[in-house]
């Protein structure tokens, strides 16, 4: 039995669906009833009877942070693919954040430990890496040293990750992936769905920045490689492409039809954008969309090797066109 914590997420949903189709049984950690909806939405790009395979899936009701639902969940399972978590550079949810994806890590790596029998995949992120290191790439040997400048969630998926380690370290067997910024098929994802409506309604500027991109079905396939392969105690970056977020902007509204944002944005209209939106969001009662943090980051340039994952697992990426036509398609 597999348990795909988070299940009704982006990753967590593909990987459901990734499960179903190689035959695998599919336990699934859900603690919203109404979040169950994406699932079906995933399994239905890809299987004509999604609704038949939505009732396969053993849906079992819990959460992270509760130990007595999470062991219930645990029981008969020998692989877990650990997806739940907060991602947001909101200042608003930093507490619940760095709870949920910390000691909610570390209680996901305790009731592995407790069956020695378990495998984990634990989904961290680049934002775990350093951003900083020899060469022109970063790799998994770029070790992230926290400072003032590191934001909640960097720090969260760094120390979520200390957790998945302190497991390796006490005989847990596994692994854990880096994912780049992930793309895919999935409309109701927040961040995903904001900035494709806001090409869509034109827009004029881009960040100065560049980043990793990867596929969501690509990460959901190497994930479950890695389970069945004898890979354990790594990490590894999964990475298609290094693109400018002006170029990955154009590509979007290329697939939309619609002029592509072509002014940088600089600090002094960075800073009016983010008055703007805590406005916005404190008449709308609102979640934040855009953040000081986010802004900063976004005019950085970080270039990411995926040389690692290509050379132990012979793994290969979808290319970031073809990924934003399939997503663009879906919107």
């Amino acid at each position: 039995m597999n348990l795909v914590t988070g299940a009704t997420g982006l990753v967590g949903s593909h990987i459901v669906a990734e499960l179903v189709r190689q035959g695998e049984k599919v336990r699934a950690l859900y603690h919203n009833e109404q979040k169950k909806i994406n699932v079906l939405k995933v399994l239905s790009l890809y299987f004509p009877n999604a609704g038949q395979v939505m009732t396969s899936i053993d849906w079992v009701e819990g959460d992270i942070l509760d130990t007595v639902s999470l062991a219930a969940a645990m029981e008969g399972v020998r692989k877990v693919y650990h997806t739940a978590g907060i991602v947001s550079f909101d200042r608003a949810v930093k507490r619940n954040m760095l709870k949920t994806n910390i000691q909610g890590t570390a209680n996901v790596v305790n009731a592995c430990l407790e069956n020695p029998d378990i495998s984990l995949c634990h989904v961290s992120s680049i934002s775990a890496l350093g951003s900083t290191c020899e060469g022109s790439l970063i790799d998994e040997e770029c070790m992230l040293k926290p400072d003032k400048q590191t934001t909640a969630y960097s720090l969260s998926k760094f120390r979520s990750e200390l957790e998945v380690w302190r497991g390796i370290n006490e005989g847990l067997h596994a692994v854990i992936v880096n994912p780049s910024i992930i793309l895919g098929p999935a409309i109701w994802n927040s961040s995903l769905r904001e900035v494709i409506n806001r090409v869509d309604k034109g827009l004029s500027f881009y960040p100065s920045g560049t980043d990793g991109f990867v596929d969501v079905r690509d990460v959901a396939s190497i994930m479950v490689k890695l389970m069945k392969s004898d890979i354990r105690g790594e990490r590894f970056i999964l990475n298609a492409e290094n693109l400018s977020f002006q170029d990955i902007l154009t590509l979007i509204a290329k697939e939309l039809g619609k002029k592509p944002p072509a002014q940088r944005i600089t600090l002094l209209p960075g800073a009016v954008a983010v008055a703007a939106d805590l406005f916005r969001a404190l008449v709308t009662f609102t979640p934040r969309q855009i953040t000081l943090q986010a802004l900063r980051i976004t005019s950085i340039e970080f270039a990411y090797s995926n040389k690692k994952i290509v050379k132990q697992l012979g793994a290969k990426f979808i290319p970031v066109e073809e990924s934003v036509k399939e997503m663009v398609k879906v919107f």
